[in-house]
């Protein structure tokens, strides 16, 4: 038999269960966003990884660009509305799926001069989709995805997320690295002798180097002399310092997939100053200069 005690306790224990059903109904969104906060940073952190191993040499480790343009770009990731990050998702994941078209070896067009350059690039990005024969499953392109999305790119988060995961510099003696085609031997020893102690330490030449900064092997190839000079420097206030046009397919014609490169922001090398910042002289560079330009791999 029920009493007036026992209705009362009853009344108690539902208006408690009504509460506690408030609280969990009232603290689920924010449960929710808390856990959708840690798979995205699970997420970059998964990216950050594969960036590191697949993505640096083209893009750079702060994602400034240097053979492939720069994925830095605020425009990404700031102030975009449900619809167009949705279009941004959409468009970088097909990009990462199915590459770009374009020649195996890295192809620039340079021309102009110093100051007044024009950098057209005909260069192939790999398909890397596993669905069109690449090496990256579809959870791995997402990383990438959400990685360019909304990784801050600053200097700090790149030293923490992304360069610990960069193989480290494999240096060498100057006597391995290969001779220059058409140089004279005086040039070729000193040449290889300061390439040696400057830029293996980021940039990769054969089998030696750090793949930090775009492969030299070829870097002859690509680049001009002039252009080197440019770069070697005036490095922190070139422009353009890499392609400002992108051919998609590799045919030198204007196409649909030509990509104008945006070159306001924070699209600047992390490369340091040969001159300013490592104190060579301007005929450490001439012979910089003429060392890398007869490099043509092989």
């Amino acid at each position: 038999m029920r009493t007036p005690q026992k209705k009362l306790v009853a009344l108690l224990v539902l208006w408690a269960a009504v509460l506690v059903f408030q609280v969990v109904w009232l603290s689920e969104p924010a449960r929710l966003q808390r856990a959708q906060a840690r798979v995205l940073e699970e997420q970059i952190a998964r990216g950050a990884r594969l960036y590191a191993q697949n993505c640096v040499i083209c893009h750079g480790p702060a994602g400034e660009g240097v053979i492939g343009p720069p994925v830095n770009r605020p425009e990404w990731r700031e102030n975009l509305t449900e619809i167009e990050r949705e279009q941004v998702r959409s468009f970088l994941t097909s990009v990462v799926e199915l590459g770009r078209g374009g020649t195996d070896a890295t192809t620039w067009e340079i021309t102009g001069e110093p100051g007044h350059w024009t950098i057209t690039s005909y260069t192939r990005m790999p398909t890397w989709g596993r669905s069109q024969g690449g090496p990256l499953n579809e959870q791995q392109v997402e990383d990438l995805v959400a990685l360019m999305m909304n990784f801050d790119w600053s200097t700090s988060a790149v030293a923490q997320m992304i360069a610990p995961h960069i193989p480290p510099a494999n240096l060498t003696t100057y006597e391995n690295l290969p001779e220059a085609q058409g140089v004279s031997a005086a040039a070729n020893e000193r040449g290889r002798e300061l390439v040696a102690q400057n830029c293996l330490v980021c940039h990769m030449i054969g089998d030696y180097g750090r793949p930090y900064g775009p492969n030299l092997t070829d870097v002859g190839n690509w680049t001009t002399p002039e252009f080197l000079r440019d770069w070697l420097t005036n490095t922190d206030t070139l422009w353009p310092r890499m392609p400002t046009v992108w051919m998609g397919d590799g045919v030198r014609k204007t196409t649909p997939e030509d990509v104008p490169v945006d070159w306001t922001g924070i699209h600047k090398t992390i490369m340091p100053n040969p001159v300013k910042d490592l104190g060579l002289s301007t005929d450490d560079i001439e012979l910089m200069v003429e060392y890398l330009s007869g490099l043509r791999g092989g």
